[in-house]
């Protein structure tokens, strides 16, 4: 629910929505650097691959993982080892990238991605994009988990 209202010549915002606690993971590295995440909301899962190889061959990257979050929902990680405005630049170069996902990542310092279930949709492996690059990290080389709130689409 959302709703406004205007007294004079301020307006007033006011929204409800029901939340939930997940698990994250980040893409924080040891050395300062970043992996690669991307997420991809109310997207086909062809175009999701498509683009995804677009990007791999244009920036040379190694083996992207590609995880359905949700229906028509997913995320994606790519184990390379990047400084954070090279990554944001990738991902932001990305066609179907959530943009609020890139804006966060970008006032937050670092990309974050749902590990946990949410709303009873649990991230799940559903293609692998090979490389011939080698990965310059892996998810022992992930030094940041998070708790956060999301908000669950189904609001009042």
């Amino acid at each position: 629910m959302f709703k406004q209202f205007k007294i004079g010549s301020y307006r007033m915002s006011l929204s409800l929505n029901k939340v939930c606690n997940v698990d994250g993971v980040c893409s924080n590295l040891a050395d300062g650097n970043h992996i690669l995440m991307w997420d991809f909301d109310n997207a086909q899962f062809q175009d999701v691959c498509l683009t995804l190889v677009t990007i791999q061959y244009k920036y040379r990257l190694p083996t992207i993982y590609v995880l359905e979050s949700s229906p028509d929902n997913y995320i994606a990680y790519c184990f390379t080892s990047l400084p954070f405005p090279k990554a944001v630049s990738i991902v932001a170069d990305t066609r179907y990238a959530d943009w609020t996902f890139v804006k966060l990542a970008i006032l937050r310092g670092y990309f974050t991605l749902r590990i946990s279930k949410k709303s009873g949709h649990e991230p799940k492996l559903v293609t692998t994009i090979r490389s011939e690059y080698p990965e310059l990290a892996n998810v022992d080389s992930l030094r940041k988990f998070v708790r956060y709130e999301t908000v669950v689409k189904d609001t009042v």
